[in-house]
């Protein structure tokens, strides 16, 4: 575990002092991530989630949708999500995934 920590450490410190990269002190990093993570929740929310997840916690929706029961799959140069078919939340994900592909892509 200590050799973890101390890769960790050795990490950040790079990212720190990265020669042509804006440092971020580790400290300001974290809300900035956690700020990240709640706009993603709420885009998620607004755009790809049915009536009853729509108003859910952050707690739910880590429970029915982000801890998903399914496995990632590589093949034939595609990635594929294979979702266990006795999962509960399992229509709830792949509607999301379907109103996430409908979504129009953003103009370059």
């Amino acid at each position: 575990m200590a050799s973890s920590q101390s890769d960790l450490m050795r990490l950040l410190e790079s990212l720190r002092t990265a020669d042509g990269v804006e440092t971020i002190p580790i400290n300001q990093a974290w809300p900035e991530l956690s700020l990240t993570a709640i706009d993603l929740l709420a885009w998620m929310r607004s755009l790809l989630l049915d009536a009853q997840l729509t108003a859910a916690e952050p707690k739910k929706l880590r429970h029915r949708l982000l801890n998903a029961a399914a496995c990632v799959n590589r093949g034939a140069s595609r990635l594929r999500l294979r979702i266990s078919a006795i999962w509960s939340w399992r229509h709830e994900l792949t509607t999301a995934f379907a109103r996430l592909a409908d979504l129009p892509r953003p103009a370059t």
